[in-house]
């Protein structure tokens, strides 16, 4: 189970540890200011604390939408690697007729153990899966892929 969430994550391992780095020493930075501005009763004394307690804050934030921007660039990938399988759909656009087999239907399709539909063997959207191959009577509680219709 945990190799399907790390597949269908959208961060690597790496990205989250630079995350948890970046914030970390973000956060670190502006406790350290803190405790200096703490110790220091005049306001002209505080200012550079406060400058650097800023400073960690924008490390902080900066960490953060970073990996939150890289999550968005690889969403945006995979999408339109689904949409380059299933046709082009957007404003002023339609999707392409689906393709028509002359197979008739499949006796055995691929289905993931806790989705709700099932594919032909061959169906692009389920390319590159190690779903098991079952019989299609044993699934009439899921639905049919509308790509490959099997």
């Amino acid at each position: 189970m945990t190799a399907v969430l790390r597949r269908l994550s959208p961060w690597s391992p790496v990205e989250s540890r630079r995350l948890l780095l970046l914030v970390g020493v973000g956060l670190l930075v502006v406790a350290v200011a803190w405790w200096i501005v703490s110790r220091e009763a005049a306001w002209n004394d505080q200012t550079d604390a406060m400058g650097l307690a800023v400073l960690g804050a924008m490390v902080a934030a900066y960490g953060v939408t970073s990996w939150l921007l890289r999550a968005r660039a690889v969403c945006n990938a995979r999408r339109n690697a689904m949409f380059a399988v299933i046709g082009d759909v957007g404003p002023g656009r339609t999707a392409a007729p689906p393709a028509v087999t002359e197979e008739g239907p499949a006796e055995e399709v691929v289905a993931h153990p806790e989705q709700g539909r099932y594919h032909r063997p061959s169906c692009a959207l389920a390319a590159g899966t190690n779903w098991p191959l079952v019989p299609r009577a044993t699934l009439i509680d899921r639905q049919p892929c509308g790509v490959c219709d099997p």
